[in-house]
């Protein structure tokens, strides 16, 4: 995980220094917190995902008189995880950039600058995203 903060904190330093460069006056307690900030949205990115894992994994609960390592909650977890996969990928390209960008912690406006939409607009999709992964989810568990 710190590769890929230190990663992003690079190519967010490439990309935004140019635009900033005249209002930086002290590079390097702008690069710290540019780096503390990457980190802050990994963290919500990874929390995010967590969420949503364990929001779709209590649909289908597996019983709790099995251990955490069992075979059968692990084949369960591995379940849940395909079908998820399986729901984003059959949202409609503009909401499954939204879900995927909400899961990497950026924010409403954050989300309505980078797609060229309104924060309202990035609001909205992100409720129509989580419907339709529900009826997806529900529609998948039906079938198996």
């Amino acid at each position: 995980m710190a590769e890929d903060v230190i990663q992003d904190a690079a190519l967010h330093a490439c990309v935004k220094y140019q635009s900033a460069e005249n209002s930086i006056h002290n590079v390097d307690a702008w690069l710290s917190k540019l780096a503390f900030n990457i980190f802050i949205q990994h963290q919500r990115k990874k929390k995010r995902y967590e969420q949503v894992l364990k929001t779709y994994s209590e649909t289908w609960p597996v019983s709790q008189y099995y251990s955490t390592n069992s075979p059968l909650k692990i084949t369960e977890k591995d379940r849940n995880t395909h079908r998820l996969s399986h729901a984003l990928a059959k949202l409609p390209q503009p909401l499954r950039q939204i879900v995927q960008l909400s899961l990497q912690g950026f924010s409403y406006l954050d989300m309505s600058e980078i797609l060229g939409i309104s924060e309202m607009n990035a609001r909205k999709k992100m409720q129509l995203a989580k419907c339709k992964l529900r009826l997806s989810m529900n529609d998948i568990s039906n079938r198996s």
